[in-house]
């Protein structure tokens, strides 16, 4: 999604009322949010900042390190998410 596009879409929401609290969907899209997705919400400075809940987690040993274990079952990441997430975090 090139610069252009978020922007418009900023624009575009900029205009619509939140009554119920719910992010509208071409925002949601543009995020890679999906509906029932757990999210926190802030305000301050003048900005309201939308982030995705961390997945809560317990710290165990395995071996001789510590690893992250999610409380509950996660679902398992496909090769194109793993692919985007590189390609993303590589930038």
């Amino acid at each position: 999604m090139g610069f252009k596009h978020q922007i418009s879409t900023l624009l575009h929401v900029a205009n619509l009322r939140l009554e119920h609290g719910i992010p509208p969907k071409r925002l949601m899209q543009a995020l890679g949010l999906k509906p029932g997705q757990p999210l926190e919400i802030r305000a301050g400075d003048g900005r309201l900042e939308i982030e995705i809940a961390p997945t809560s987690v317990r710290l165990k040993k395995r071996g001789k390190g510590v690893v992250a274990v999610p409380d509950e079952e996660l679902p398992a990441l496909t090769a194109e998410q793993v692919r985007e997430t590189l390609e993303r975090v590589r930038r």
